[in-house]
């Protein structure tokens, strides 16, 4: 692999100091390690936005049509081939410590494996409810059946490993289950791909 890290974040010119910020202060302590940082845009492109990052990191702009950041993130995770080991899932306000990040995970986890690993869990009704994501239930219940209000997902951050996300996107249940969800708009970025996991 290329990389040791791909990030997948969304990105928006409404909130361009966020970016600034994120090129700054959200990747710390990243060492040796070579990281790939995937902006995914809606709707817009950003100016300058793959420049000026960390010595060590490359970013890749990836533009969608669909105004929609949970459609677009989910059909990125659809359409990438992963060139890292590791690929994360994290927001523009957020800071990582690279090296310790990469460090404990292998510790206890080998990137060859099928690994989709969380910050924190939550099932989904304790998020979603009055969201966008319980709207869509009947699509979870759908692909998931009746009980899929006992699954957990994500807040916020996940990190897969490339093989698990290569598993996830060629399962045809995952797949179809994603690209419905990419129909559909609105919604939260770290809930669906975990269920399709």
């Amino acid at each position: 692999m290329e990389y040791d890290l791909e990030i997948v974040v969304p990105v928006s010119s409404r909130y361009l100091s966020r970016v600034e910020d994120f090129k700054k202060y959200g990747l710390i302590n990243i060492g040796d390690n070579k990281v790939l940082v995937d902006l995914v845009l809606s709707g817009e492109e950003i100016e300058g936005v793959e420049k000026g990052w960390p010595e060590n990191v490359d970013a890749k702009s990836f533009k969608y049509s669909k105004n929609d950041y949970a459609s677009n993130i989910y059909r990125h995770f659809l359409e990438m081939q992963p060139k890292a080991r590791w690929v994360m899932k994290i927001d523009d306000d957020s800071c990582t410590d690279v090296a310790g990040l990469l460090e404990n995970i292998e510790k206890y986890n080998d990137p060859e494996e099928k690994c989709y690993l969380a910050a924190s869990c939550s099932r989904f009704e304790n998020v979603a409810v009055g969201g966008r994501e319980f709207e869509l239930r009947e699509l979870y219940e759908e692909f998931f059946g009746p009980n899929f209000l006992m699954f957990q997902h994500e807040i916020e951050c996940s990190v897969i490993s490339s093989v698990g996300l290569k598993h996830i996107v060629s399962d045809e249940r995952s797949r179809k289950f994603l690209e419905k969800r990419i129909e559909c708009s609105g919604g939260a970025t770290d809930v669906g791909l975990p269920y399709a996991a």
